[in-house]
């Protein structure tokens, strides 16, 4: 099997071989790795328990990622494997590990969906918590490991892809047991266009809905329907770069635009702030990122299925979309004044900004390259959101 042979064989050799390569103090820190990353594969063995996860394939579908990902780690002190991975890596790098703020936040906004499912129901989330603790102790003690050497910020890049890639195999897993559930059954998956429709019927409901809903809601989106238009993005002709950068991306967008709204709101409202709001804003994001990916799948006759704004009942143009892109910058700007009167958090805002600029530089690129229908219609309809939130933002903050 995979999994043993990894244990037994492929890590303990590449440690062997590549022990001579370590000072004292390196060897300390490998060890403390080891025993963290040990703790990890316990940890995600205890999670897919929690889940009703006991079969033999599924776990070990989980813990060969992890296995691989540690020798790999392993590998990485042998200076030529290194020297040619990175040469690899930088010739053709992910938009995420270009922009150091939305590779954070892509990794980060992975582990909250994972957490979402826990707190639907599907998992124990304080499992994945010390499962997360168990990857940062992991994760410090290799970058000191690889302090001062030419390949640390690649190793920790690298670490970080790598973990990702965990957290959606064990996320997989987990969500692939909700197909049948209520909040499944609510979409219509016959075509892209029916599902836009659910979705956008889902969107103007969301003030009629429970927080209970909301939540599950928030699990099947990110769990499930996200992770089911990326395969429907690699059967229309995008390649698996494409879709996964405009997944981590909008994740990104989706997670620094929550924590600009929580923090704000904390500082407007104080100690009244209802946090139960967030809940709603997740929902709201992850909408967005899947309206955003069905309208890069729409075909040209099925565009009258986005349905959330309209141009003066036409086909929107070029100066529509160059419009709505500038609402969002001039709100940004307005907001900016308000935010340093101390009434929101600036830092947040124009982090926010950055992280959304390449979202919309991303997926302008890809409409273009992909031949997309009506694509100042599509640009337009993808650039409603953040400046409608914006707008949202600042009629709340200016009073």
């Amino acid at each position: 099997m995979v999994t043993e042979t990894l244990l037994k064989s492929v890590i303990p050799e590449i440690a062997r071989l590549t022990s001579y390569k370590y000072n004292m103090y390196q060897s300390e820190q490998l060890k403390v790795a080891a025993d963290a990353f040990f703790r990890q594969l316990e940890l995600a063995k205890a999670i897919l328990s929690s889940a009703g996860i006991t079969d033999e394939y599924s776990v070990t579908r989980v813990t060969s990622v992890l296995l691989k990902n540690f020798a790999l780690d392993l590998l990485y002190i042998d200076d030529s494997y290194a020297a040619g991975m990175q040469r690899t890596f930088s010739e053709n790098p992910p938009i995420y590990a270009r922009f150091s703020d939305i590779h954070n936040l892509a990794f980060a906004d992975r582990y909250n969906e994972l957490r979402e499912l826990c707190k639907a129901g599907f998992c124990n989330e304080e499992t994945v918590k010390e499962q997360e603790r168990a990857w940062i102790e992991r994760n410090q003690s290799m970058a000191l490991i690889f302090k001062d050497t030419p390949y640390e910020t690649f190793v920790k890049e690298f670490m970080i892809d790598r973990q990702i890639d965990f957290i959606n195999t064990i996320k997989y897993v987990i969500s692939s047991r909700i197909k049948d559930r209520t909040y499944v059954r609510n979409f219509d998956f016959s075509s892209n266009r029916s599902l836009m429709t659910s979705v956008s019927a889902l969107f103007s409901k969301i003030s009629d809905l429970s927080v209970d809903d909301v939540i599950q809601y928030n699990a099947v989106l990110g769990a499930y329907i996200i992770p089911f238009l990326e395969y429907k993005l690699k059967d229309a002709g995008y390649d698996y770069k494409e879709y996964t950068d405009l997944s981590l991306t909008g994740g990104a967008y989706d997670l620094v635009y929550r924590e600009f709204f929580v923090s704000s709101n904390r500082m407007f409202y104080g100690k009244d702030y209802n946090r139960g709001n967030t809940e709603f804003v997740k929902l709201e994001g992850k909408i967005m990122r899947v309206a955003n990916m069905l309208l890069l799948l729409l075909k040209e006759g099925e565009l009258n299925a986005a349905t959330y704004y309209h141009c003066q009942n036409r086909y929107c143009t070029k100066n529509d979309a160059e419009s709505m892109y500038r609402s969002f910058e001039n709100y940004v700007k307005i907001l900016g004044n308000i935010c340093r009167k101390k009434k929101c958090n600036a830092k947040q805002l124009e982090r926010m900004k950055g992280v959304y600029i390449q979202y919309d530089r991303l997926l302008g690129k890809l409409a273009k390259k992909h031949n997309v229908p009506y694509i100042h219609h599509v640009m337009t309809m993808m650039r409603v959101w953040p400046a409608g939130r914006l707008t949202r933002e600042y009629n709340m903050f200016s009073r």
